[in-house]
């Protein structure tokens, strides 16, 4: 049986808006229930919740979605208010060089590496 799609009810999570946020820690809400659904960009996981008090409609990227099911775990109808802290960060897109929002955990454990690469410092060096 077809379902109509849901229909967006909140500004959708932007980098800006995360990079602007006193509180960066992401609550996730029973507005729309997480989901995945077919993007411009292919299927992406969609869900709903609150930075700095305001709702959202988060599509986070692959990386992001990965994140989000180690810190939750893969049953996405247990994420309701599940809370988890982002930042965002310079990457390499498609597109070419875009702010995209990742869990705080992932800039973390990657920072060395994506300070280097976003800085042009090589990762080690070779003396003769």
């Amino acid at each position: 049986m077809l379902e109509k799609a849901e229909k967006i009810q909140h500004d959708f999570l932007k980098p800006e808006v995360v990079k602007a946020a006193k509180n960066k820690i992401f609550k996730c809400t029973a507005s729309i229930v997480p989901s995945i659904v077919e993007t411009k960009f292919g299927e992406k996981l969609r869900l709903s919740g609150t930075l700095d008090g305001i709702e959202y409609t988060f599509t986070p990227n692959n990386t992001t979605k990965d994140s989000l099911i180690d810190a939750f775990g893969a049953d996405e109808t247990k994420w309701i208010g599940k809370e988890v802290l982002l930042g965002t960060v310079k990457t390499m897109t498609g597109d070419g060089m875009k702010t995209a929002i990742f869990t705080q955990a992932h800039i973390d454990s990657s920072s060395d590496w994506s300070w280097n690469v976003l800085n042009c410092k090589p990762l080690f060096s070779f003396y003769y």
